[in-house]
C-alpha cells in the first residue's frame, strides 16, 4: 500500500514540486545536475523532507500510542541490512534518474510513477524481511528520533 500511495502522490505532485520525497533521491538529482537551483535546492529539499518525516512519525506515534522499528530482523546482522538498504536506495535513485528526470525521454514517459512504485514493491518483498525496507533516510531518521526511548537507532 505504501508503494501505491507513493505512485499516486508522484503523479499528483510531479508537476508542482517534482514529487521528490526522499533525501537520497534529492542528493542523486543534485549530483546529476537535475535540480534547477543546484545545491541550495538540494539542501532545502532534504531539510523539508526530514522535517516532514519527523512530523509524520510524531503523528503516527500520537495516533497509535507507539512507534515502529525499521531495522534488521533477528536472523540478519546490521551490515546485511545496510547493504540491502544501500542497494535498493541506489535502485530507487537509478530508476528516478532514468525515468522521471531523463531529458532523453523529453517528458514523454508517463509511466515513471509506476516504475518508481514498483521499485518500492520490490524492496518491500525482497529485502523487507532483512532490513525493514525503508529506503528513505528522512523516514529512517524520523522513526529513530521518535522511537529513541524504545532502543531503536539502526538508522542513526
Amino acid at each position: 500500500s505504501i508503494a501505491s500511495v507513493l505512485m499516486v502522490t508522484i503523479y499528483a505532485l510531479g508537476g508542482a514540486s517534482g514529487a521528490n520525497f526522499n533525501p537520497a533521491v534529492s542528493l542523486a538529482l543534485g549530483l546529476a545536475g537535475k535540480m534547477e537551483d543546484g545545491w541550495k535546492q538540494v539542501g532545502a529539499y532534504c531539510g523539508v523532507q526530514i522535517v516532514a518525516g519527523l512530523m509524520a512519525a510524531v503523528t503516527y506515534a500520537m495516533i497509535f500510542q507507539e512507534t515502529f522499528a525499521v531495522g534488521p530482523t533477528t536472523t540478519f546482522s546490521w551490515w546485511q541490512a545496510m547493504i540491502c538498504e544501500l542497494l535498493y536506495t541506489f535502485m530507487l535513485c537509478f530508476v528516478v534518474l532514468n525515468t522521471a528526470a531523463s531529458k532523453k525521454l523529453g517528458g514523454k514517459n508517463q509511466f515513471y510513477g509506476l516504475a518508481i512504485g514498483y521499485v518500492i514493491v520490490a524492496g518491500a518483498y525482497g529485502p523487507g524481511a532483512v532490513s525493514g525496507g525503508c529506503f528513505n533516510p528522512a523516514v529512517a531518521i524520523a522513526i529513530d528520533a521518535v522511537g529513541y526511548d524504545k532502543g531503536f537507532g539502526w538508522c542513526v
